[in-house]
């Protein structure tokens, strides 16, 4: 798997909040930004579209399916649809949002009616979906209205509201008074049953901070820990290190996260790929510019603290030795690194003879075409611990697949097959590669066309399902894709058009359907993405912004498989 590839945000349609002191909230888009407190209701009926529901709503009044690119405007105060003396007061509402009988993938969004639409969404779906609930919290314009939109097809909405926000003070004036002292504290009690878990709540916007010795995030590579919590590696352009980001929950958010220099002794981290050993103790490959060399770096512990980490220069045999890394641990815990040599625009292989690459290696060059072949190197080792890795052939601009016969590459039975052949207008490239549960490659890659996905029909991909994701106009690039539980692939990349870093979900195994979605607008932020599945099947990606301002590390963590909502963080220096 190619992994050389948080400011803290509820990236949702209906409203941005801050919790304050009591318990209160603010909402950024009430009328003063006043806070506001939640009154649960008796749940009633506010829109329902189908022609014999039980309320029509909106206005005008409304008993049909909403169409495609079409908006309409929803009072959320007094009597309205089947719901009766709403308050004349709110400022927010919590809604349960379900959509019936879409004729086409789309998605629909909730925000307030004196608001521009936002570039997100509250629900998503594909055509033919059955009903498909969502709750959603809005803020009200100062009369009290929201808006909903569908982006295409046609479909039913039903709008059912269960509690309000309610101005902090409208109780009569007392507002929240100053904090009492607080009492001693009583004896714990006996510990009670565990209750059942609850549905998850709307999101809301919170900030928080992590040390790190500079602003850094470029080629960011990223697992998941065995809770679930990221851990990237990453280089510090500003002082040319190798950084270890081990995050302490699974969004980077909760506090105790960390971030340490695994290695300053010169320019080294770029191109970085990273494992974790049976320990959980992370093991990095990465390029030393400094002297043109691949290097390794297996930590002594799950942070890379202490700065005593075992570090050795792998390939050292000529000069630019050592792009595009691509690492895999085997079975015995010796790693296998896949990369570019770019003196000899060549492929090489590298299968270690110890866990932490020392000595004299034996490198492999498992194409022998005289092609300008390598960049883009994607590793992953099959059922036998047989590496087969993706890669760029930039003479015949295409995406090449190699299946090797021995584990170190070094047989004479190397299975070389292109999988995607254009000409010299349309460069394949970018490639990365998981396996599927049958063993079969599958491969993402981006071209002037768009973000693809290839689906080799055999483990050495003599023959590819290849389909297209994502043709919107721009140039995209830094493609990272992952398989969920059902073996439905997840692509994340840069996007060349607004909302730069995307989300490309299929619907189908093999891609025939699917949803791309903006994961975060803003125009910097997207390349050398890495991506992992939670235990959910939602989307973690790591990403770098380029922001001269920032020139950060970016986590977000999805809440569902199509990224909305989702939590953006920031790893700030």
């Amino acid at each position: 798997m190619q992994n050389h590839r948080a400011r803290w945000a509820a990236i949702g349609a209906a409203v941005a909040v801050s919790i304050g002191a009591g318990g209160l909230i603010t909402f950024a888009s009430a009328s003063g930004g006043a806070a506001s407190s939640f009154t649960p209701i008796t749940p009633c009926r506010l829109l329902d579209t189908r022609g014999g529901g039980l309320a029509t709503g909106a206005t005008p009044p409304r008993a049909a399916a909403l169409g495609q690119g079409e908006a309409i405007t929803i009072p959320a105060r007094g009597d309205f649809g089947k719901c009766v003396g709403l308050s004349s007061t709110d400022t927010g509402a919590v809604l349960n949002v379900t959509i019936v009988n879409p004729s086409a993938g789309s998605f629909l969004t909730v925000w307030p009616a004196d608001k521009d639409k936002p570039l997100a969404s509250s629900l998503n779906w594909v055509a033919g979906q059955g009903a498909t609930p969502n709750q959603v919290t809005t803020a009200l314009d100062p009369s009290g209205q929201f808006n909903i939109f569908n982006n295409g097809g046609t479909v039913d909405v039903i709008i059912d509201v269960v509690g309000l926000y309610e101005p902090a003070g409208s109780g009569g004036g007392g507002g929240v008074g100053p904090q009492g002292p607080q009492g001693s504290q009583g004896a714990q009690g006996s510990l009670g049953p565990v209750g059942p878990i609850g549905p998850q709540g709307p999101a809301g916007l919170m900030t928080a901070a992590i040390p790190a010795p500079s602003p850094s995030g470029q080629f960011p590579s990223m697992v998941l820990d065995a809770t679930g919590n990221p851990v990237i590696s990453h280089y510090d352009g500003t002082h040319l290190w190798l950084l270890l980001t081990h995050c302490n929950d699974p969004a980077c958010g909760g506090g105790g996260d960390v971030t340490n220099v695994v290695d300053n002794t010169g320019d080294e981290g770029q191109y970085s790929s990273l494992a974790l050993d049976a320990s959980g103790n992370p093991v990095i490959s990465y390029y030393d510019a400094t002297f043109g060399n691949l290097r390794l770096a297996h930590c002594n512990d799950p942070n890379c603290a202490g700065g005593d980490e075992t570090i050795n220069a792998v390939a050292t045999t000529t000069n630019n030795d050592g792009e595009f890394s691509s690492l895999a641990l085997d079975s015995n815990g010796m790693p296998v690194i896949s990369y570019y040599d770019t003196f000899a625009t060549t492929l090489r292989l590298v299968h270690c003879n110890n866990a932490n690459c020392s000595g004299v290696q034996t490198i492999q060059t498992p194409d022998p075409s005289p092609n300008d072949i390598g960049e883009y190197t994607s590793l992953a080792l099959d059922g036998n611990g047989l590496p087969i890795i993706s890669y760029f052939d930039a003479t015949s601009h295409s995406i090449a697949v190699a299946h090797c016969d021995l584990p170190d590459c070094g047989g004479n039975l190397v299975q070389i097959n292109p999988v995607v052949v254009s000409t010299p207008s349309i460069v394949e490239q970018d490639s990365d590669l998981v396996l599927d549960g049958n063993g079969l490659p599958v491969i993402s890659f981006l071209n002037t066309a768009g973000v693809a996905v290839a689906h080799c029909a055999d483990s050495d991909c003599t023959t590819a399902n290849i389909r297209p994701l994502d043709t919107t106009p721009g140039a995209k690039s830094f493609t990272s894709i992952a398989l969920d539980g059902a073996g439905l692939p997840a692509v994340s990349y840069f996007s060349g058009v607004a909302g730069p870093l995307k989300l490309a979900k299929c619907t189908a195994a093999d891609c025939s359907t699917s949803v791309a979605a903006v994961v975060d607008s803003q125009s910097t932020n997207g390349q050398y993405t890495s991506m992992a599945l939670d235990r959910n099947g939602n989307p973690v990606i790591s990403s770098y912004d380029a922001d001269v301002a920032d020139d950060n590390l970016v986590i977000t963590h999805c809440v569902d498989p199509f990224c909305n909502p989702h939590l953006i963080r920031v790893i700030t220096g």
